[in-house]
């Protein structure tokens, strides 16, 4: 209950109070009501109380008035009511002035009132706004216990949570990389902004499901996300600007951070009414369930037939900007229809199955016969948007959930804008194969923050790019002495800086990250760490949006 209105309840109106001195500090949650006249109350005090006192032990001592004042601010009390008459007659000018400075609401009481009569109203008051706030607790809990156990998606966890505290809520992985959003942020987050908020005033990772709050961008309350035991993988943010934050949205926070951790872990992906092959895709993919006959009995109910089969082959298209909601769209002319209309085309005359797993249309064929893919131009100019396919091994019949795993997996390589080739076979990945699959896992956004976290933070915070020379963003900077092998006139050259310029810039580069770039074991392994941080910024999720599992 904030201070304000506790000094709007009746019986302290009758008081006719005045407020002398914090009076920015109103919003103050009073925990408790505390009265006492002993100088040293504060050591009794733990924190949030509202102190009623007459003072009449202060007197005229200054320096008594001077810590009474001091220790009640570090006691974190929500205000002191002085009751006027008696002892006092005014509150001593020292005494308002200490308040000011701590921040510590002083209030005068100027007509007399019985305290008694102010602990029952008040301390009812506050019972029952606890019950209340328990109730709304366990409202809370069953909400999102409930999608829980519906085996919603985090997209559904946070729109809710947007639903009952409003702002804009943002899921990212252990490398301050966003990976859902809801709310006024929705599909428009601005990658600086994002940057520079998640690096920019956040500490580091408190305990599991610890809320935190930070005031930069009007307000901010945020939650390590992570399973017992384990490393964290991500974090929940709610960002809201307006009234400030109340216990009821940190719960809420906590309730919607578990339901999305549960969610995550559950990994489910077979949405109910998704079309039949789509849902086959998905159980062949996630679970495996039954293994290779039964996959086969299912797939013949589909008009697909393995039992005449030597061998099996997948082919998969990811788009950049995909939208999971591709296998319900009705629009003849969405990009999904477009993809769907393509795998149509496909050469040769082999026997497919053809479905949606996420954002990625998957065409299965048996007896495949390799050839290159002409339709990629065409279908990119009609999107408007690069698209990746990925071709798996040539496999023996039985292992169609490898083949559907291996193109997924160069599909997701071949998409990324730093991939060259918009075509890449699953055998010819090398170490792009190994980082992409790799993607999902929270130990590779872990080791890409430890690498180049501390540049991050320093690029992040120069965002407008309208600092000094020395202090313009460093990751082009670390970018192109690594292509260059550690040559500094080489990297001056591409980056179009004389070398004394750049040496200068390098030098700020391994003090922030603590590194010797002209050794090689150091250059290789912060080339690994900016490669996989590429890779990481495309890397798609995992069917249904999940977060990785931990």
């Amino acid at each position: 209950m904030a201070l304000r209105e506790v000094l709007d309840l009746p019986v302290l109106r009758r008081a006719s109070p005045i407020v002398v001195a914090g009076a920015d500090r109103l919003d103050n949650a009073v925990r408790w009501l505390h009265v006492s006249e002993q100088v040293d109350v504060a050591t009794f005090l733990s924190g949030g109380e509202l102190l009623l006192t007459t003072g009449m032990l202060l007197g005229h001592d200054l320096d008594l008035q001077e810590r009474f004042v001091t220790r009640l601010a570090e006691a974190g009390v929500a205000g002191v009511a002085v009751r006027l008459g008696g002892a006092l007659h005014d509150v001593p000018s020292l005494m308002r002035e200490r308040a000011d400075q701590l921040g510590v609401p002083l209030v005068v009481l100027r007509h007399r009132i019985a305290f008694a009569d102010v602990m029952e109203e008040v301390h009812r008051a506050l019972v029952g706004e606890q019950a209340t706030l328990l109730r709304r607790a366990a409202d809370l809990r069953n909400e999102f216990n409930d999608l829980v156990l519906q085996e919603r998606s985090v997209e559904e966890v946070i729109d809710r949570l947007v639903e009952l505290v409003g702002g804009s809520v943002v899921v990212e992985d252990a490398a301050r990389r966003p990976l859902h959003a809801a709310g006024n942020l929705g599909r428009e987050l601005d990658p600086d902004f994002w940057r520079r908020h998640s690096r920019v005033g956040h500490a580091d990772d408190p305990a599991p499901l610890t809320v935190s709050i930070v005031e930069e961008d009007g307000g901010c309350v945020w939650v390590p996300l992570q399973m017992r035991q384990e490393e964290p993988w991500g974090r929940l943010h709610l960002l809201r600007a307006g009234p400030p934050f109340d216990e009821l949205d940190r719960m809420a926070v906590e309730r919607a951070a578990t339901a999305v951790v549960l969610s995550a872990s559950s990994a489910r992906t077979t949405v109910l009414g998704q079309p039949a092959a789509d849902a086959l895709f998905s159980d062949l993919i996630d679970h495996g369930r039954g293994g290779a006959e039964r996959f086969r009995r299912r797939a013949r109910s589909h008009g697909f037939s393995l039992d005449a089969a030597t061998a099996v082959q997948a082919l998969a298209m990811t788009r950049v900007a995909g939208a999971r909601c591709a296998a319900t769209s009705a629009d003849e002319t969405s990009p999904s229809r477009a993809l769907e209309a393509a795998a149509r085309s496909l050469p040769g005359d082999e026997e497919r199955l053809t479905g949606w797993y996420g954002d990625t249309l998957v065409v299965l064929t048996a007896d495949p016969a390799s050839g290159d893919i002409t339709f990629l131009d065409d279908l990119e100019g009609a999107l408007g948007q690069r698209i990746g396919v990925g071709i798996s091994d040539i496999l023996p019949n039985g292992s169609a959930r490898e083949a559907v795993l291996q193109a997924l997996e160069a599909s997701r390589v071949a998409v990324q804008p730093l991939a060259g080739s918009r075509l890449r076979r699953f055998g010819d990945l090398g170490l792009d194969g190994l980082l992409s699959s790799a993607g999902s896992d929270p130990a590779l956004a872990r080791f890409v923050e430890g690498e180049l976290g501390p540049l991050l933070a320093w690029d992040a915070s120069r965002v407008d790019g309208e600092r000094a020379t020395a202090e313009r963003p460093l990751l082009p900077v670390l970018d192109a002495l690594l292509r260059a092998n550690g040559r500094v006139a080489r990297a001056a050259a591409e980056l179009g800086v004389d070398r004394r310029t750049l040496a200068s810039r390098v030098r700020v580069l391994e003090e922030l990250l603590d590194a010797d770039l002209e050794s090689y074991d150091c250059r290789l392994r912060l080339g690994v760490a900016l490669r996989s941080l590429r890779m990481l910024e495309t890397h798609d999720m995992p069917q249904g949006g999940q977060p990785p599992t931990t």
